[in-house]
Formats: C-alpha cells, structure tokens, sequence
C-alpha cells in the first residue's frame, strides 16, 4: 500500500519528495515506491458566497439581511480548480492506506489541508494522519517527523478554530459590508479584523489632532563625589516635571543658593533578583525588532523569515505567535 502526502505547496513537496525518495515527477505529483506527495497552492477552496446559497442574494438589499445560512458550504476556487482536481482525482484513483497531511504547523495549514481533503470527499478521519514540525525541512528532520506521526483527530480543536475564524469572518464582511454600503451609497468594505485596526487608527489620530502640547521644566542638579561625578533629577511622588515658571525659578534659587552644600545618601535598597532569559521571538516580535533595528516593513520582514526558513533551512517556522518551542526539538539545543 501507498500513502499520500499533502503539502501546502509546490517547495515543501519537493523537500519531502527528495527526503522520501519520490524521484518520479507527475502531473501534479511526485511519486515514490511508498509515497506519493502533492501539494496545495495556498487555499484551493473558499466558502459559498450569498447568491451561490440563493441567487436572489446577488442584489444588495438592506431586507435580506442577516445572511445566515443553515449550512456552510465550499466551493473550489477558480483559480487554482487545476490543482485541487489533480488531488481529487488521486484520492478517488488510488487507495492509500494512509493520507497525510504535511501543511504548515498551524491554524490555517489545517483548514487548508481539511477543507481540501473534505471537499475532494474523502472523509474517512481513521486514515488521515498530521505530520507536525516548526522545523526547517531538512532530510532528517522530514524522515524523524514521519516516524511520529499524530491521528488527524489531535488536532480538532486547531481545526474547529480555524474554521469559525473563516465562519465569523464571512457572517461579518458579507453582512456588514452590505448593509453599510446600501445605506450610505458607496462601497464600505467591513471586516472583522480590519475594522477595528481601523477604529484603533481613527481614534489614534484623534488624540493627535486633539493634542495640546504644555510647557513644562525639568530641575537636573550636578553631584561631585569622590568616585567621580553623577547628575541627578529633582523629583516629588515621582513626578519630575514642574507645569508653572514660577516653581521652576523659586525651586532653582533654592537648589543654586546651597550649591556647595554636601549631599546625603538617605537610603541604599540592595537585593539580589533572578531574571529570566527572554522568550523567543514570535512573528510579531521579529517584525518589531527589524523594524526598529534595519527599518523593515513587516511584509518584508516575513519574506526574509519565510525565505530563511523555506530555502535556506536556518530558521524554524515562521509564520506563529508561538514563543516556545515544543519538546520534540530539544535535541536541537545545546545546554551548557
């Protein structure tokens, strides 16, 4: 018996082809004497828009909403329809003992590694099996991996997680953006996500424009001490800013009369802190940290990662909030 593997695209198939031994090229494909790998292009299905449920739907009315359908369906997309017949046909064609699902290690790896095989109708969950690792795809690491393969079921959870992100997203464009662009008369597109990046920005600017910048004084004063010389800021309930003139000149008057007056260390608080190292970067992080260090955009900051990850085979996954790493990659570190 064979088995089939599903990638997310075209690289990782090769990757895994040159692991595996898959040496023959399909259409398609590549096919070895105990596997055969294909690969997604990235989503090859999506949801039933309004009007593919009812075709009345395809008029924007304000009386038809909510659109809430009984059912979520799927449908292939257009534009990639070529690859998701090649991987349907192969799972009617063959009868593979196991079918494996290697797409990336997250949320959207899964609902594009599921939507795929459900809507391709193979439903049987006893031989769909979870291929799961942030590392770089190197030979040994896909050979490892394949010997610890995880029932499909372990991951529902991530699953059921994505697809009510793709649910709530689709209830909350469609919907909104249909009833904001009827009852204003121009196009408002709404979505769950960048909607409120929006308001985060609008209310942004508003504290800009609002803004009333205040004058204020800041008192530093000069210590000379034997071990050499320190400046120090004037303070009171932590507060080091002074709002009136007034203030400022009586209290530097004062500090300038006894300038040559010794000062008193009131108190020494000495304790001994554990810190902990930091954890590693999320993507989000990375981002951040080029951006601050090289000026990078966050889209060119993944690609570099993506890059690094995919091609060079230097970094772990990159596309997760994940900080950690998982205990399957502790040969991977060397403790000292």
């Amino acid at each position: 018996m064979i088995d089939l593997i599903l990638t997310e695209k075209f690289s990782v198939a090769s990757d895994f082809a040159k692991a595996l031994g898959a040496n023959k090229k399909g259409n398609g494909f590549f096919k070895g004497d105990k596997y055969i790998i294909t690969w997604a292009v990235g989503h090859l299905v999506e949801l039933y828009a309004p009007d593919d449920y009812d075709r009345n739907l395809k008029k924007w009315k304000i009386e038809t909403l909510p659109i809430i359908p009984e059912q979520f369906k799927y449908k292939p997309i257009k534009r990639t329809y070529r690859q998701f017949k090649i991987i349907k046909n192969l799972l009617r064609q063959k009868q593979f003992s196991r079918v494996i699902i290697a797409t990336d290690a997250g949320r959207e790896g899964e609902v594009i590694a599921r939507t795929t095989l459900f809507e391709a109708g193979f439903l049987d969950k006893t031989r769909i099996f979870r291929f799961w690792t942030s590392q770089a795809l190197v030979p040994d690491v896909v050979k490892n991996t394949m010997k610890n393969l995880k029932p499909v079921t372990d991951y529902d959870r991530l699953w059921r997680a994505g697809y009510y992100r793709q649910v709530s997203d689709w209830m909350i464009g469609m919907n909104c953006t249909r009833l904001l662009t009827v009852r204003f008369k121009d196009l408002f597109s709404v979505g769950r996500v960048q909607t409120a990046v929006l308001a985060l920005l609008t209310d942004r600017k508003k504290e800009r424009d609002n803004f009333i910048p205040k004058t204020y004084w800041i008192i530093k004063v000069l210590f000379a001490g034997d071990k050499g010389n320190w400046t120090g800021h004037w303070f009171k309930n932590k507060n080091t800013k002074l709002l009136k003139k007034e203030d400022e000149q009586e209290l530097y008057n004062k500090l300038n009369q006894e300038k040559t007056s010794p000062g008193v260390v009131q108190s020494v608080k000495k304790e001994q802190k554990k810190e902990l190292p930091p954890y590693l970067f999320s993507l989000t992080d990375l981002q951040q940290e080029a951006n601050k260090k090289f000026g990078f955009s966050a889209k060119k900051s993944l690609d570099i990662a993506q890059k690094l990850y995919q091609d060079k085979k230097c970094l772990s996954y990159p596309r997760t909030d994940s900080r950690v790493l998982g205990t399957q990659n502790l040969d991977m570190i060397n403790f000292k």
